[in-house]
């Protein structure tokens, strides 16, 4: 509702407002707007959050490979020398010469153990005997090897014989042959080689 005023000899009026009515219904929502642009990053950090717990321990790797050797070291200083030589011991007994002898009443060829030793043709054998030196292809003595021969006192004579090969009288030039040794004589045959031989002694004819 509202008054009105007349201005005498200006014609207008002046209308006061009336009263306000009621607020009317809300109405309908309109439809919604489009989506702003994304605002600027915050540039303070948000704090460190906690710790988590710590997680199992894992299974142990493989065994890796063996390095390479390291150097030698330096060798110790020498350890201190043991103590003085003991005295020395008496000197044993002289021995046997270790020549054997062999008595042989009858006919004989030498054998390989006869080496370097005496073929005795004994007194208590009065005939006559032949000692026979073998062949080297039969026995094999060692050059160097020596054969000694003894005609006892009162036995009979004794022929000193090879086979095939040659053995040459001493002090004679290419003497060979059989040779006689004669009761208390004694001879020596030496090996020189494969088939040679040398002999001499005394009573040897």
């Amino acid at each position: 509702m509202s008054s009105g005023l007349s201005l005498p000899g200006s014609g207008l009026s002046i209308v006061s407002p009336g009263f306000t009515g009621a607020t009317g219904p809300t109405g309908p929502t309109g439809p919604t707007g489009s989506t702003g642009g994304t605002g600027a990053t915050g540039s303070a950090t948000g704090s460190t959050g906690a710790t988590g717990a710590t997680g199992g321990a894992g299974a142990t790797g493989a065994t890796g490979a063996a390095g390479a050797t390291g150097a030698t070291g330096p060798t110790g200083a020498a350890g201190p020398t043991g103590g003085a030589t003991g005295s020395t011991g008496a000197t044993g007994a002289t021995g046997s010469l270790g020549v054997s002898v062999s008595s042989k009443v009858t006919n004989y060829t030498a054998v390989s153990g006869d080496a370097n030793t005496i073929l005795m043709h004994p007194s208590a054998s009065t005939t006559a005997a032949t000692f026979t030196i073998p062949s080297n292809a039969s026995v094999a003595y060692a050059a160097g090897t020596s054969l000694v021969f003894v005609n006892e006192h009162g036995a009979g004579e004794l022929s000193i014989a090879i086979t095939t090969d040659a053995m040459y009288l001493a002090g004679t030039v290419g003497t060979t042959g059989t040779r006689t040794l004669i009761a208390s004589g004694i001879a020596r045959a030496v090996k020189l080689t494969s088939t040679e031989w040398l002999i001499d002694g005394t009573g040897l004819i």
